[in-house]
């Protein structure tokens, strides 16, 4: 989440899947992202996996994006 609001990311909403490797353990990510009442914000929810077992969520947050006006 930081990550995204860092670059400034104004994501599509849907879902986002791929994999990681931190420290030699291989982790599974999903990011599921939807629209809000307010057309200027995002709400991502993001999950990590064991690949072993992908159905146990091993770490899941959520937040906001907001769609900030570019300065130039």
């Amino acid at each position: 989440l930081a990550l995204h609001a860092a670059r400034g990311d104004w994501l599509p909403t849907g879902r986002q899947d791929g994999e990681e490797t931190q420290h030699g353990t291989r982790l599974l990510w999903q990011e599921i992202i939807s629209a809000t009442p307010n057309p200027a914000f995002r709400r991502i929810e993001v999950r990590v996996a064991d690949p072993g077992d992908p159905q146990t969520v091993l770490r899941q947050m959520s937040g906001f994006l907001v769609r900030a006006p570019r300065h130039r």
